[in-house]
This record gives C-alpha cells, structure tokens and sequence, in this order.
C-alpha cells in the first residue's frame, strides 16, 4: 500500500496527518496486522473479516513504571540532601 497521491500534508506539515486514499481495503492477511504509524485510511469497500479493524484506546501505564519513577525520584533526593550537607 503506497500514498500514490501526494495530498501536501505529509506528516502533518499542515497541522494535519497524513491520509491514505484508498478504494478497497482487503484483509487477506490471517493475523490482520496493518500499521499506519499514525496515519489517517480512508476506504470505500472493505473485503474480509471487519473484526480485525481495531479502534484505538488509551493504555494505562503499568505499576512498574511508576514504581521506577518513584525509585528514581528518590534517589535524586538523596543525592540533592547529600550535595547540601
């Protein structure tokens, strides 16, 4: 699948993503991965299993990660408490 169309707004240089134009969008693909890195697909006709189309959604950030955070924060702290004494 290739942009053949250049629409002036490649990676958003207009304040808009780019989009993909396309009139039809087949799945033939069993795992049905297709990643647009960003990118708008408009499509007139779909052909295939249309339960592959995933909206996207927020991902909550892991306990782990806050964890660390934290950690890090911390060892700052005591790096600054030592500096002042």
């Amino acid at each position: 699948m290739s942009d053949f169309w250049d629409n002036g707004n490649r990676n958003g240089s207009f304040g808009v993503a780019e989009a993909l134009y396309v009139d039809t969008l087949v799945f033939a693909d069993a795992s049905g991965l297709l990643n647009l890195n960003g990118l708008n697909i408009y499509y007139n006709n779909l052909i295939g299993d249309s339960g592959q189309i995933i909206n996207q959604s927020v991902v909550p950030v892991p306990a782990a990660v806050w964890l660390f955070g934290s950690g890090l924060l911390g060892l700052a702290g005591m790096d600054r408490r030592k500096a002042a004494a």
